[in-house]
């Protein structure tokens, strides 16, 4: 029977000490001044905008707070992480960047205080005053006497079979006229890129619109291609080397993919399969002949075609001994990687496989080798810890 009276009087202090506790961490144990704050209207060039929301501690011990966080990288909150003593204020600085955010400004900052269950939630509104946009806004890109309104001519894919038209606005913030050689810049580059403008000329303090055409169809490069387009003009201006120049480059730039829209669920396909897609050499030395060989399967039910390798550098050299294989057929893809002129320490470099493989139409394949130079001051090479083959 005692038994008993002692468990009943455990189970009621623990469960008046639980009820307790509930009440006390239930229980606020700071007070802020306000929760909300109105920037009003604030300028999007203006520079960033704060303010301080100030609280009290409203309990007879010292409070922490355990936790600030704002709802977007936008909001920075700044706050005391040491404890604020009994009837003390603390301070917590809501900063906002209004910097290309125009529109409306309604951001919370969730506070949580140490031994307290429910967080308090501040409050940041306003609303942002776009900025008047300046010439270096609308054309970023600089050269010379001419400022652009992009320095490439990017296209995020093109189909293989396809072409891509990208535009570029080009100003002139001279005070003379600026003459293009369109027909020179034309012929160095390449028959599938064609460029384009309004007009030959750029009359000062005014602008005109540019294009290229980038026609896969006429070209052999897969995956990311990239050129030099060079803007002959009469505008002599520094290059970036101090030598006097007229020539502006810009760049094109994008992605060769193929043209799957024709399959269809009845299409047999090809099958890319490597036996590992990547290899480490170890420890070498400086040599020019570091080789390893992938193994490539097809285990589709269609000729699989090797598009084309590329190399991360020209230190990287892969070869295919077959470019179709039928189903079932297996091919090496040997590689050679130079280490000529390599610093000691590891190096990583990569070889993409490109196939007509709809389900992988790229592979990327990784090499790496610890190289150990010769009387090098630095830390030995072999000291470096390398990963195991896969």
């Amino acid at each position: 029977m005692k038994t008993m009276k002692k468990v009943f009087l455990f189970i009621l202090v623990l469960f008046v000490a639980n009820v307790t506790f509930a009440q006390n961490t239930a229980t606020p144990s700071v007070k802020f001044e306000k929760i909300v704050h109105d920037f009003g209207t604030v300028k999007e060039d203006g520079g960033s905008v704060q303010y301080d929301f100030e609280y009290t501690n409203i309990t007879k011990a010292p409070i922490k707070l355990s936790g600030v966080q704002a709802s977007c990288g936008c909001t920075t909150p700044k706050w005391s992480k040491e404890p604020v003593a009994a009837g003390k204020k603390g301070v917590i600085t809501a900063a906002y960047d209004p910097n290309g955010r125009v529109g409306g400004i309604d951001k919370t900052i969730t506070v949580t205080v140490e031994g307290q269950t429910t967080p308090i939630v501040l409050t940041i509104k306003g609303n942002v005053l776009a900025k008047v946009k300046s010439i270096k806004d609308y054309y970023p890109s600089e050269n010379g006497s001419l400022r652009f309104s992009a320095y490439n001519f990017y296209f995020e894919k093109v189909l293989h079979d396809g072409q891509v038209t990208q535009k570029m606005t080009i100003f002139n913030q001279s005070d003379k006229k600026i003459t293009l050689n369109v027909a020179e810049t034309q012929r160095i580059l390449p028959a599938h890129i064609q460029f384009k403008t309004d007009q030959n000329f750029i009359n000062a303090k005014d602008s005109i619109k540019v294009q290229v055409t980038f026609d896969a169809s006429k070209q052999k490069e897969w995956d990311y291609v990239f050129y030099t387009l060079q803007l002959f003009t009469d505008d002599i201006a520094l290059d970036k080397e101090g030598k006097s120049t007229a020539n502006k480059n810009l760049y094109v730039n994008g992605k060769v993919v193929e043209n799957f829209g024709n399959l269809t669920n009845e299409t047999k396909l090809p099958m890319a399969k490597f036996d590992r897609t990547s290899h480490n050499f170890g420890n070498v030395s400086q040599n020019p002949d570091n080789k390893t060989s992938f193994k490539l399967t097809n285990n589709g039910q269609s000729d699989l075609i090797i598009r084309q390798s590329k190399a991360s550098c020209g230190c990287t050299l892969g070869q295919m001994t077959k470019n179709i294989l039928k189903p079932g057929e297996t091919t090496d893809f040997n590689v050679t990687f130079s280490t000529i002129g390599k610093p000691a320490g590891v190096q990583n470099q990569t070889l993409t496989v490109i196939t007509n493989d709809p389900a992988n139409p790229r592979t990327e394949l990784r090499i790496e080798a610890n190289v150990e130079v010769k009387n090098s001051a630095s830390t030995p090479a072999s000291n470096v810890p390398l990963r195991q083959n896969k």
